[in-house]
């Protein structure tokens, strides 16, 4: 997607999800399934370097939004990964 605003972005995944939900419904299926959706914010070209750090980005933001049972969307936030660094810098040197 080429839409940076968070809101848009966020109107426009929850349209998917609502149209998957409709798909399933039509087939009448048995099978539930839970969507979930990681928003990373990149350039358009990028490194194989970057590209491995944005994958880190990708995980992590992932393992959030799976803490959270509600939250289907979930958009990576630096300030969030940068708390989470130094909270495991401090309880691995913790004595």
């Amino acid at each position: 997607m080429t839409e940076t605003k968070e809101t848009v972005l966020k109107m426009r995944l929850e349209q998917i999800m609502d149209d998957i939900v409709e798909y399933c419904h039509q087939l009448n299926s048995n099978y539930h399934l839970k969507v979930q959706y990681v928003v990373v914010s990149t350039k358009k070209d990028i490194s194989e370097d970057y590209f491995d750090s944005l994958v880190v980005r990708v995980m992590f933001a992932l393992a959030k939004a799976k803490e959270k049972v509600m939250t289907n969307i979930w958009f990576y936030d630096d300030q969030l990964y940068k708390q989470e660094i130094i909270d495991n810098y401090i309880e691995s040197h913790m004595e």
